[in-house]
């Protein structure tokens, strides 16, 4: 495959949410079941990929690659992906099969007013994250923890409304 094809086939990959497949949330998967599942990338052996051959690193994380999911009620599920070839966060709202997985117009409002946009294409929202720079070395992080953080408010709201206890933690930390 010529180069240029597949730097292509990269790109739309790497834009298409739609491949990626959502299992059951965390209380209702079995023990050893992953989160989130990819579709199965191709075999690419190191003699073969000019990327290894040059010198570069090549990741092998899946990108946009799942990071969390809340289960918000009645079989619905929210979930935080990371891109970071596009350096943003997404959410994608989940529903039972046959059901619209669309939130209320309250927390779509709530999303639009913390900066999030919605991606038709993708059917998520999105949020960029900030750039480094020499007067803020820690900007894309910190916009990374804000994002989470905003996924975290926006569920125990939704969890809230519907007499649910809220999800009280922060990810890789206690509150």
């Amino acid at each position: 495959m010529p180069r240029r094809a597949r730097q292509e086939a990269a790109v739309e990959e790497a834009n298409d949410f739609g491949d990626v497949g959502v299992s059951p949330l965390p209380e209702e998967r079995g023990p050893g079941e992953d989160a989130i599942t990819f579709p199965q990338q191709p075999d690419q052996s190191a003699s073969s990929s000019p990327d290894q051959q040059s010198g570069q690193f090549v990741s092998k994380i899946p990108d946009p690659h799942g990071r969390h999911g809340i289960n918000i009620g009645d079989g619905r599920g929210m979930r935080l992906f990371l891109n970071r070839r596009f350096r943003q966060n997404a959410i994608m709202f989940t529903a039972p099969e046959g059901e619209n997985p669309k939130p209320d117009k309250e927390d779509t409002d709530w999303l639009r007013e913390h900066g999030w946009t919605w991606r038709n294409e993708e059917k998520v929202w999105t949020k960029q994250l900030a750039r480094d720079s020499e007067e803020a070395p820690w900007a894309r992080a910190n916009s990374d923890k804000q994002a989470e953080d905003e996924f975290v408010d926006l569920a125990n709201r939704i969890r809230e409304r519907k007499g649910m206890a809220p999800v009280d933690y922060a990810f890789g930390r206690e509150r």
